[in-house]
């Protein structure tokens, strides 16, 4: 009778644990390792709560299954074998020891998704945690997570937070949940690939709009439903590739190569294809390619050379900004334009191999001056030829910032075809000695040769009405100026701090003379004038026009030789 009693016992205790272990909610230990459908403690088939309709539930209970681990690394669950999106934290420790989830209980008894440290390029948030929906993507919860290239924001969130996934330069598609009815203005700010955005929530995403957090500022398609086909695809090199037509834009890339040569069909490289590979040394394009969008390769910190194919008409803003290691580049003639800072902060750049000619060089439109690579690389050459002297002939205008900085240059010939000079065209040109600027010349920019260091003697045309803003500032050999009778303005600081200046000649159709055009000129003792000293005491003259210059005399009715 007591062996009976001990061995009922013992049943009793074992049908309890079993009910335990096996029950929807249940242990972490009761799982499935071995593939063979049997709890590794009690050796009872797994049946009680199974995913047969692959939703998650238990099919008893109706609970959301939370036992389901990767005990095989292969991220698919062994009971269910789908891909591990309900990854839980039933070790209180709010770490996902597979999805890299960090995530906080709030007071109405829903989850915030508070960070993430995991690797997933396809990332399905969960909608549930432990049995209580997740309602809020947090502050920063995903920010400069770089290796996420597609999220699911299930219907379950309400609300997604500042930068939640701002600076995921690599995210090309998002679902936005039925529910999320509040996104904060830069959710998704600086996601420069999110091409594709389906949007299954009552928000209203535009295209190029910074409404609603940016999400389709840079998108390209915006679907309501998840019917619509994907235009995105990623080829078995990891390319990640828009496919419109004949159009085909290369907008990411998901593999771990670091040097690459580019498929041989994309037409364009689109907005933040590359943004900050870092480990990408080299890079090949291909002839098909029309265009390098904005911030393409910025901040590929170990790139050190690119040879941009003459079937590139534009690069864009920031194209490779901060690529502090690039060492040359060549730019072929059939460039047009640069964008602003396309290749700021390349400290490295020592060279600019250009297939055109000097004509076809001073054409090109600058945005602003790091829009030049010679901002950085001092060095152009011609047809691989070291640019010392340049001889303007053909060309109708000298672009701004043309000659930003170009060391090598030495001297400049001007032909008469040209018209104006741009602003800032030959600045910072410091082994530049001598320009004559012919008849032709309307116009000269603003800081057109400002800080040219080593320019002595500057001869202005005839037919030149302008000298822009610092035109020639900070020209510290400058000696002597003649500024024709043509001229009717002298812009603000034009002259300023040229300390070499000994006398300077202006002509009587100055009827402006700007702010400190002169101040700052010490060694300045003449001005000859042509007019009269009634004409003289005409023009209008800005503040300080001549302050801190030297004790100079003013000669009125000069002769022009």
């Amino acid at each position: 009778m007591k062996r009976f009693l001990s061995i009922f016992v013992i049943v009793v205790v074992c049908c309890l644990l079993v009910g335990v272990l096996v029950a929807c909610g249940g242990s972490h230990t009761c799982v499935d390792t071995t593939i063979d459908h049997r709890c590794d403690i009690c050796d009872k088939v797994l049946t009680t709560c199974s995913d047969t309709d692959n939703n998650h539930l238990c099919d008893i209970c109706g609970e959301t299954i939370i036992t389901c681990v990767d005990d095989n690394a292969n991220h698919n669950c062994d009971i269910c074998n789908k891909e591990l999106s309900t990854c839980l934290d039933e070790n209180a420790d709010n770490e996902c020891d597979i999805c890299g989830l960090t995530f906080e209980l709030l007071d109405n008894d829903t989850y915030e998704i508070t960070g993430y440290n995991g690797t997933a390029s396809n990332l399905q948030i969960p909608s549930t945690i432990l049995g209580k929906p997740v309602t809020i993507i947090g502050r920063i919860a995903f920010w400069r997570c770089y290796t996420l290239i597609s999220v699911v924001i299930p219907n379950s969130v309400t609300s997604v937070g500042e930068n939640a996934f701002g600076h995921c330069y690599n995210l090309t598609s998002v679902v936005i949940g039925e529910c999320v009815e509040d996104m904060d203005e830069y959710a998704f700010n600086y996601c420069l690939s999110l091409v594709e955005v389906y949007n299954l929530s009552s928000l209203n995403f535009t295209k190029g709009s910074e409404d609603n957090g940016y999400v389709g500022y840079y998108a390209l398609d915006i679907y309501t439903s998840l019917d619509a086909p994907s235009k995105l695809s990623t080829d078995s090199n990891g390319y990640i590739i828009y496919t419109n037509g004949e159009e085909k834009l290369l907008v990411g890339y998901a593999g771990s190569e670091t040097e690459l040569t580019l498929p041989s069909d994309i037409t364009s490289i689109n907005v933040g294809a590359f943004i900050a590979h870092v480990d990408l040394t080299n890079v090949i394009i291909g002839n098909s390619v029309k265009n390098i969008g904005f911030a393409a390769f910025a901040s590929c910190t170990s790139l050190t050379s690119i040879v941009i194919p003459d079937s590139v008409t534009s690069i864009g803003m920031s194209a490779f900004n901060d690529c502090v290691s690039l060492t040359s580049v060549v730019i072929p003639n059939s460039i047009t334009n640069i964008g602003d800072i396309a290749f700021a902060n390349c400290d490295s750049l020592t060279s600019v191999y250009y297939t055109g000619t000097i004509d076809q060089w001073v054409q090109i439109e600058f945005s602003d001056y790091a829009a030049n690579p010679l901002y950085d690389a001092k060095n152009l050459y011609i047809n691989n030829e070291l640019v010392t002297e340049a001889n303007i002939t053909t060309a109708t205008s000298i672009k701004a910032y043309a000659f930003r900085n170009c060391d090598s240059l030495t001297s400049v010939t001007i032909g008469n075809s040209v018209t104006s000079i741009g602003d800032y065209a030959f600045s910072g040109c410091s082994n530049l000695t001598s320009v004559v600027i012919p008849d032709s010349v309307t116009n000269i920019g603003d800081g057109a040769f400002y800080d040219c260091d080593s320019l002595t003697r500057v001869t202005i045309g005839n037919s030149v009405t302008n000298i822009g803003d610092r035109a020639f500032s900070s020209c510290d050999s400058l000696t002597s100026v003649v500024i024709g009778n043509s001229v009717t303005n002298i812009g603000d600081d034009a002259f300023y701090k040229c300390d070499s200046l000994t006398n300077v000649v202006i002509g009587n159709g100055v009827t402006s003379i700007g702010s400190s055009a002169f101040s700052g000129c010490a060694s300045l003792t003449v001005i000859n004038y042509v007019g009269t000293k009634a004409e003289w005491d005409n023009i209008e003259k800005g503040s300080s026009w001549d302050f801190g210059t030297g004790n100079y005399t003013i000669y009125y009715d000069y002769e022009i030789e």
